[in-house]
């Protein structure tokens, strides 16, 4: 029996890391092919596994944390009294997050 190849059919937006394994195949070997396929729409879409290197990013405005904490610091010190020893980080200008032995609440100040 001879195999010519292999079509691998994956759920949309779950491509990602087959693509980047697939990448590395002996491509002489055999016809590699991947699909996503979505049931609800009964749509399928060939995904090209050589096209490599493009991730996804975003661009955050930098907040300075002593300036932050600073001009917080009335609502940390009133999180401060209320939980006790508590993990503050700054996300934003206009957010903190507060963590409590592993429980973390993210939320505006």
């Amino acid at each position: 029996m001879v195999v010519e190849g292999l079509s691998l059919f994956v759920p949309p937006g779950t491509s990602a890391l087959v693509r980047e394994r697939m990448a590395h195949l002996h491509r002489e070997a055999a016809k590699w092919r991947l699909y996503e396929f979505d049931e609800r729409e009964d749509r399928l879409k060939e995904i090209d596994f050589s096209d490599r290197g493009n991730i996804a990013t975003r661009l955050v405005h930098w907040s300075d944390e002593r300036a932050v904490r600073e001009r917080f610091a009335d609502s940390i010190a009133n999180v401060c009294s209320l939980m006790g020893e508590v993990e503050i980080a700054v996300i934003s200008a206009r957010r903190l997050a507060f963590a409590v032995m592993g429980w973390n609440s993210r939320g505006r100040v």
